[in-house]
Order: C-alpha cells, then sequence, then structure tokens
C-alpha cells in the first residue's frame, strides 16, 4: 500500500491538534515530523518503506535538537532561580535580632528556621543585621550601621 502525501498530512495535523489538548511537547515534533514528510510525498513519490524511514529520521533529529535546545536553556534558567535554593534567598537579606549575638558561633531564628550563625562581632538586641553569606546550614551576618 502506498501512502500519499495526505495521509501524512493528516497524521501530522491529527498530532498537532492531540499536542493542543496538552501533551508538554512530545506530539509537537512528532506531527511537524509527519507534515514535513508529507511535503516530500507531494514533490516526490517514494516508497512506503522510505517514507517511515524519513518520517523516523526527521522524529529523530526534530526531537534531539529541541531537546538540546531545551536542556541549555533550562540550564541557564536554573542559576537564576531562587526556588528551593537557600543562599540565593538569605543573603543580602537584612533582619533586626530577636536575641543578642556574641561574636563566633550562635542561634538565629530565621523566618520559621533556627539556622547556626557566624558573626565576627557581638551584636545587641534589635541591631539590622545583613546575612553576607551561607556555607552548609551556618549563615554568616554582619551588623548594619545606622
Amino acid at each position: 500500500m502506498l501512502l500519499l502525501s495526505w495521509h501524512w498530512f493528516i497524521l501530522g495535523f491529527v498530532l498537532l491538534a492531540c499536542e493542543i489538548l496538552g501533551t508538554a511537547g512530545y506530539l509537537l515534533w512528532l506531527g511537524l515530523s509527519a507534515i514535513l514528510v508529507g511535503i516530500i510525498v507531494t514533490l516526490i513519490v517514494p516508497s512506503t518503506t522510505v517514507q517511515f524511514v524519513l518520517y523516523a529520521v526527521f522524529c529523530i533529529i526534530t526531537t534531539v535538537f529541541w531537546w538540546r535546545y531545551q536542556h541549555q536553556k533550562d540550564k541557564k534558567s536554573d542559576k537564576k532561580r531562587t526556588l528551593n535554593n537557600k543562599e540565593n534567598q538569605l543573603v543580602g537579606k537584612e533582619v533586626y535580632l530577636e536575641n543578642v549575638i556574641n561574636k563566633g558561633s550562635n542561634r538565629l531564628k530565621l523566618g520559621d528556621t533556627t539556622w547556626t550563625a557566624y558573626s565576627d562581632e557581638n551584636i545587641d538586641l534589635g541591631a539590622k543585621i545583613i546575612i553576607t553569606k551561607l556555607e552548609g546550614n551556618v549563615v554568616y551576618i554582619k551588623k548594619i550601621e545606622e
């Protein structure tokens, strides 16, 4: 059975329509590959085997190119993301102390979490501090002169 170009166009548009229903990009490249094969079959009429091989090759190529593009984009956006990244959320944060901080290691409550806090100086109750660094579960703090 010889497949005609309209077979490929129908397959491509059905896959694209299914993509609209929310498959998150999985069917987009398969649909576009089917449309590409439909265009080729319109120009030349290869055998059915060649058509299926073309479709498989186009599916692989488009999917790999898209994956590589998206993977690079995701890597770049991870550096800017603060969700579940305490260092980006805490460093630079300014707070007022609810307890006295002595020089050295102390406990400091930030939000709903208690942290080990390290200071190079004694800091009084109510003083404004800034978090300068986070290493593991230790926050480094410094008094802000007002």
